[in-house]
């Protein structure tokens, strides 16, 4: 083999790593509205830990994936809307002991 066919052998087995990085992330669920309401808020909070530049990426919305998604009912999200429901003392978990 020569050095222009490892190159190339070098350069497609990038390629294909990347198009299959890219499928999974395309596959990810994407960020919901509350979770980049969190993200700023949580930005906001700490006084901008990270420079400014670097945080423009949560006023893009689309391109926002969920790290670890929170499967929820849509009875659970209708509850959530409500805050009432959260300050029950039925709702809340109860610590084990």
């Amino acid at each position: 083999m020569g050095l222009a066919e490892d190159i190339n052998d070098w350069l497609m087995a990038t390629t294909d790593e990347f198009v299959l990085a890219h499928r999974q992330l395309r596959s990810d669920p994407r960020a919901s509205s509350h979770e980049v309401k969190n993200v700023k808020n949580w930005f906001f909070n700490n006084n901008y830990p990270i420079h400014g530049e670097e945080t423009h990426f949560i006023n893009t919305d689309d391109d926002l994936v969920s790290l670890v998604p929170k499967v929820r009912t849509p009875l659970r999200r209708f509850l959530d809307l409500f805050v009432c429901f959260r300050l029950f003392l039925f709702f809340r978990v109860r610590p084990v002991s």
